[in-house]
């Protein structure tokens, strides 16, 4: 995979700029366990890539250390996000690493082995249980344009949004490094209560 050889040159965003509003605060400012979530993501996501941007309008998560860039668009949920990434790292004209702030169970090895399975397709996903996961997955920059048509139109949902691109899917089906509880995200106490205990037994 020649334009992926080098893991440092795709950077990773994390999308932090939902409302939260199950969870009642900023998910990713959120004590998780002796950490908040965002610091939990990080230590994953930096043992794959150098390379971290949080899109988030809360200037609270520059004392993480990272560049934090706002949504261009505001109130479009992840999908705004997306494009705020695209379009941030749009003069490179390659590949970005999207995650979501509250998938506690993302591991650094999952996200070396997506980038050594990925090919050159606009969107590289995987999928659990038949249903597309844009939330942990590749996008092109060459995106950047019909995304943004899309966001105009006020398509929001990013298995629609998805529909409208060159995707590649990359089976996981019996890989052991996407374990049933991989695609989990957080949006209410309970949720956070219940990741704990999984991670506390294993996964």
């Amino acid at each position: 995979m020649n334009h992926l050889a080098q893991i440092s040159t795709v950077p990773g965003y994390i999308l932090a700029g939902g409302k939260s509003s199950r969870m009642g605060q900023d998910k990713g400012l959120m004590l998780f366990g002796q950490q908040t979530l965002a610091e939990f993501i990080i230590q994953k996501i930096k043992q794959a890539l150098s390379s971290i941007i949080i899109v988030t309008n809360n200037d609270r998560y520059s004392k993480f250390g990272f560049e934090v860039i706002p949504d261009y668009y505001q109130n479009k949920g992840p999908a705004g996000g997306i494009y705020s990434a695209l379009k941030h790292s749009s003069v490179r004209n390659d590949y970005i690493f999207i995650f979501s702030c509250d998938m506690p169970f993302i591991t650094s090895d999952s996200i070396l082995w997506f980038l050594n399975q990925s090919n050159s397709a606009q969107i590289i996903l995987t999928q659990f249980q038949g249903v597309p996961q844009p939330l942990f997955g590749m996008y092109h920059t060459s995106c950047l344009d019909a995304w943004e048509i899309l966001l105009q139109k006020n398509v929001l949902k990013l298995q629609n949004i998805i529909s409208h691109f060159e995707t590649s899917i990359i089976d996981i089906e019996n890989n052991p490094l996407f374990f049933p509880t991989f695609f989990t995200n957080l949006n209410t106490p309970s949720d956070v209560t219940n990741a704990l205990n999984n991670l506390t037994h294993g996964n």
